[in-house]
């Protein structure tokens, strides 16, 4: 089973961890476990945060990879794919000079794009500039679970971590196995899992690392993979048959949208209904 590993969502705001806490947390797990490269995607508007540009400095100067997402542009207002490429031009201008940028870019607009007259643009455009295009397959979407985590603590109860990071890799892991095995019969491949980087990702990634490592698993490197992979990589949406059978069949290419795993709040409390004596 192999892996690329991207962390998003920097979080600068001070909860049960400092900024600066969270992010080294998080790179003392990595250098334990032997994990040499991740990518971190960042969002340029972000680098006007004081707290924004140490967390990336931190990154950079530890070998790992910064990913444009672009500068502001946001894919639910109205479709402009040239107002989109400007962006994503002025988040590469502005990340030129920090250490670990190699001009790596997350193409978001095609996880929500089926044209192909649209992928073959970006296509055009990312290759004319010299850029590295990356894709996601999995995003961890456990933003709400965290929030219910920190009223935990602002109530001061007590937290069971440990049982609390066993569950969550249990309840990952079936997804991400279940995914792997779709890779393998489009043709293999790692699996691109991005993780947000709050507080429980500081405080559960051993226990992900570990599962990886139990069943002989690898990490990816970013730069290596990316500088291989197709750019538009097929679904591993399993809510997407249609879709995925269109790919297996090498028709017209489906929308790429990324599994989320995990979900909203009503995700979030019938999760921590099931461990119920993990916050007292």
């Amino acid at each position: 089973m192999e892996m690329v590993l991207l962390f998003g969502q920097l979080q600068d705001n001070v909860t049960n961890l400092y900024p600066q806490t969270r992010t080294r947390l998080i790179l003392g797990h990595l250098r334990r476990f032997q994990v040499d490269e991740v990518g971190v995607i960042v969002r340029t508007r972000d680098l006007r945060k004081a707290s924004i540009r140490d967390k990336l400095k931190v990154w950079g100067e530890s070998g790992h990879l910064l990913i444009n997402q672009g500068h502001h542009y946001h894919l639910l207002s109205r479709p402009d794919e040239r107002r989109y490429q400007l962006d994503l031009l002025r988040g590469h201008q502005q990340l030129q000079t920090m250490t670990g940028y190699k001009g790596h870019t997350l193409l978001r607009e095609l996880e929500y794009s089926a044209s192909q007259e649209t992928r073959k643009n970006l296509e055009n455009f990312v290759t004319a500039r010299g850029l590295a295009p990356v894709y996601v397959d999995l995003r961890v979407d456990d933003s709400e679970f965290n929030y219910l985590y920190q009223q935990a603590i602002s109530r001061r109860r007590q937290q069971d971590m440990g049982r609390l990071q066993d569950a969550w890799v249990e309840h990952l892991w079936p997804e991400l196995v279940d995914a792997w095995y779709q890779q393998l019969v489009l043709g293999g491949g790692p699996l691109v899992l991005v993780l947000e980087e709050h507080d429980l990702t500081a405080y559960f990634l051993p226990g992900l690392l570990e599962r990886m490592q139990s069943v002989g698993g690898r990490f990816v490197p970013p730069s290596e993979y990316f500088a291989r992979a197709p750019l538009v990589k097929s679904p591993t949406n399993p809510g997407q048959p249609s879709a995925y059978l269109a790919q297996l069949l090498h028709i017209a290419p489906p929308r790429h949208q990324p599994l989320a795993l995990g979900g909203g709040r009503e995700w979030a409390e019938l999760f921590m209904e099931r461990i119920p004596d993990a916050m007292h």
